[in-house]
């Protein structure tokens, strides 16, 4: 017998197999916990299994809430656009700006050229680069963005081993608009990447493929690293804005663009430092000797390919400029709003007893509306553009990704009014016996796992509301077990479907799930230790806990 064509895919299978299975738990849970529980089950469960786009998962909430009467439509569609949903629509508008601008690649091209030629010294030149550019533009776009510099250089540094001619391997590399005099060679698509395959009569090395891998590994672990050096790098860093800014019971909320950045820099660059040390030792130290570490002509080489890249791009425009000068005052402006170690620009032009009356998305639009006000060639006013057009926006914009975070804000609230965030906090706080430290861990392990499965973004929407509940119920600072959970959420650094940085990677590289696995398991317990490590010493001078964050025996936030 024929099978059916229904049964042949799986995929719509499953969409409706998922929520039979979970709708048992509204009768076995009485009330609304019951109710909230399955949007929450159902919601994780298309997420992990990707049977839908996570947009649209995110749209269930709207959906509902309202008909199992925990949320009026209304309210849910509030949850949906916020302030914080607006200052992470201004940052992307921004990042977009940068792009169009093309003053990432000009950043990229001098950074490199500061660094030298031997491989650790460009391995550290790229990962910088890949953090910096990562705390402002997406984790995806920077890495998208550097594989095709990374692989350029990689044609410099290959080893000098041959074996024989007729062998015949793949060489991977990937064009773009900054390569020089791109080769003809034969295309091959491979599952929709941008890979280009050459045809080389020489076999790679095993030391040069051990030295791809590496250089290859550090853009993955810098761009997910990057991501949590501030506010708007990443979903989860604004899902716990969004989470301390509601239902804190008149705690206030410790987090700012200052704040953050004050503890998350220094925690993102060490981080950094400690990748870039382990994949030097690990991984270079071994795939390189000692008479290529010395090679000057290859040094010179890559010098010289680097300089080519920066001449072909020209002297720097009016645009790139322009872009360049506004994107810091928006940074400028953010970190002085309302720091809390001085007074801040807002509560001085606005009446502090207004409270915060002045947020984050003001300037950030003030900015954003400047670009499209702005000529990008003043000179030539009749054919010009603006700084930024709006078709580019709708063609970049990445809409499933402010869907999801809005899907993540109407979740929450969701499971706060339905009673399951105070269930489960409740769970949590019978775990109050372990010391705060602990507790710490056992949180950020949770969420180190769950990221490998799950969206980052959609980790934190599940486990911050609770977690901060549990925090307040136990008297303590909720940012001192929100704050650690949510970078962990950024250290997807396992498995390809941990991210879509670690997918480019994996791709790109022509990896091994054990390639990436190993030594992801190596950065996720540094990146635990470090959390731990700082959240009780820099955690203290930032936020004011320590050891034991207590709101009781400890200011909120030092200095007040």
């Amino acid at each position: 017998m024929k099978q059916s064509t229904f049964l042949r895919h799986p995929k719509f299978l499953l969409i409706w197999i998922i929520p039979l299975l979970i709708l048992p738990t509204i009768f076995f849970i009485e009330g609304m916990i019951g109710k909230g529980a399955f949007v929450i089950l159902i919601m994780g469960a298309y997420w992990v299994t990707d049977v839908i786009p996570h947009a649209i998962t995110s749209l269930i909430p709207l959906v509902l809430f309202p008909f199992f009467g925990i949320l009026s439509t209304e309210d849910t569609c509030h949850a949906y656009i916020n302030d914080t949903l607006m200052i992470f629509m201004a940052s992307l508008m921004a990042a977009i700006a940068v792009e169009n601008s093309n003053l990432h690649n000009r950043i990229s091209i001098k950074v490199l050229l500061l660094f030298g030629t031997s491989p650790k010294w460009l391995l550290l030149g790229f990962m910088m680069n890949t953090m910096f550019l990562s705390m402002w533009i997406s984790n995806t776009a920077t890495t998208a963005l550097m594989l095709p510099i990374v692989d350029a250089v990689l044609v410099q540094l290959r080893h000098k081993a041959r074996t024989n001619s007729d062998s015949s391997v793949r060489r991977v590399s990937i064009i773009s608009s900054l390569d020089i005099n791109p080769p003809e060679i034969r295309r091959r698509s491979r599952s929709g990447s941008a890979i280009v395959i050459e045809e080389d009569p020489e076999v790679d090395a095993k030391a040069f493929k051990t030295l791809r891998k590496a250089l290859f590994l550090g853009i993955c672990y810098a761009a997910n690293i990057g991501g949590i050096g501030t506010l708007t790098g990443t979903g989860p860093n604004l899902v716990l804005y969004g989470v301390l800014n509601e239902n804190m019971q008149g705690i206030p909320n410790q987090i700012t663009f200052a704040s953050w950045m004050l503890f998350n820099v220094p925690v993102m660059l060490l981080l950094g430092f400690l990748a870039w040390l382990f994949i030097s030792i690990f991984y270079i130290q071994r795939a390189l000797d000692s008479n290529e570490d010395n090679d000057k002509s290859r040094d010179r080489q890559i010098t010289t390919l680097m300089r080519k890249k920066n001449q072909m791009m020209g002297r720097t425009t009016f645009q790139q400029w322009t872009v360049l000068i506004l994107f810091v005052s928006l940074i400028i402006s953010w970190f002085f709003r309302n720091p809390n170690f001085l007074r801040g620009w807002s509560p001085m032009m606005v009446d502090r007893n207004k409270g915060d009356f002045i947020k984050d998305a003001t300037p950030a639009f003030l900015v954003v509306i400047l670009f499209f006000m702005i000529p990008s060639k003043p000179y030539d006013m009749s054919s010009t553009s603006a700084l930024l057009d709006w078709p580019i926006v709708q063609e970049k914009f990445p809409w499933n990704v402010f869907i999801l975070v809005g899907g993540g804000f109407a979740l929450a609230k969701g499971t706060q009014a339905s009673g399951v965030s105070d269930w489960f906090s409740s769970q949590l706080m019978s775990m109050s016996s372990f010391p705060p430290i602990v507790l710490m861990l056992i949180l950020c392990t949770i969420a180190l796992v769950l990221t490998e499965i799950s969206s980052n973004t959609a980790t934190a929407m599940v486990l911050l509301p609770s977690i901060r509940d549990m925090a307040i119920g136990l008297g303590q600072s909720p940012v001192f077990y929100t704050l650690p959970t949510t970078l962990c959420c950024s250290f997807a650094f396992l498995l390809p479907i941990g991210s879509a940085t670690n997918a480019l990677v994996f791709e790109a590289g022509e990896m091994k799930i054990l390639d990436m696995f190993i030594p992801g398991l190596v950065m996720k317990s540094l990146c635990l230790l470090i959390l731990a490590l700082m959240m009780n010493s820099w955690g203290y001078v930032v936020f004011g806990f320590h050891p034991v964050p207590s709101l009781k025996n400890s200011s909120i936030i030092i200095g007040t």
